[in-house]
């Protein structure tokens, strides 16, 4: 058990530490331009033999980069935005993106693992328990542990479920706000998919800069 304990309090840890990269990283804020037009027509570039619309970004006075949006909480554009994140007071972006995956997975693990170790020293103290107790009772003397067990599993669930769906979208190279919007239904297909493994390895291995841009 203590070992065990160890191993949880490290994900614990961890999540948190993840939670401060997070927050405090940048994104992947697009710089502003000097240029003072106020409205621009949009323009369209290939990729992949695909055309795309770039369009004119009225506050940051630039032409948003391919996968980026304006953030209307953040009041900035965001490399490769993901979605606003209001746990992190942050964006979620090409910059800090994996930080943000590491929070899901390592909080996940955590909750899943202490919510296991509640169990067994719950099941533990039932069967030490006098058995003229009444199961009542037991309940009462351990409501707390019991209600935490719930808890964490729950956030368990939900943060796997979360974690998921963010494999699902890396397989396919999409961001949540491409995904949400059906971005590329249009189109024949998405111009920046590749095999799942190509996606996997841009996603999660591809260098960036310190402000968040992807390094050719």
């Amino acid at each position: 058990h203590g070992r065990s304990g160890v191993f949880c309090a490290a994900w614990g840890i961890t999540s948190l530490l993840a939670l401060a990269a997070a927050a405090f990283r940048n994104p992947g804020v697009v710089p502003c331009s000097g240029d003072k037009r106020t409205s621009a027509p949009a323009r369209f570039v290939k990729v992949n033999g695909i055309e795309l619309k770039q369009s004119w970004c009225n506050t940051c006075r630039v032409y948003r980069p391919l996968r980026s949006k304006h953030c209307a909480y953040c009041d900035r554009c965001v490399f490769q935005f993901d979605h606003h994140c209001t746990w992190l007071g942050n964006c979620v972006g090409l910059g800090n993106y994996r930080s943000f995956l590491l929070v899901v997975l390592a909080a996940a693990v955590f909750f899943g693992h202490s919510a296991v170790i509640t169990c067994k020293v719950l099941w533990r103290f039932f069967f030490q328990a006098d058995p003229k107790l009444a199961l009542r009772r037991f309940f009462i003397a351990n409501v707390g542990e019991l209600l935490y067990m719930t808890y964490a599993f729950a956030i368990f669930l939900g943060l796997g479920i979360l974690f998921l769906y963010h494999c699902i979208i890396i397989s396919c190279n999409l961001t949540t706000n491409e995904h949400v919007r059906d971005y590329y239904l249009h189109l024949e297909r998405n111009p920046f998919d590749k095999t799942c493994m190509e996606n996997y390895q841009q996603v999660l291995c591809s260098p960036y800069d310190r402000n968040g841009r992807a390094v050719v």
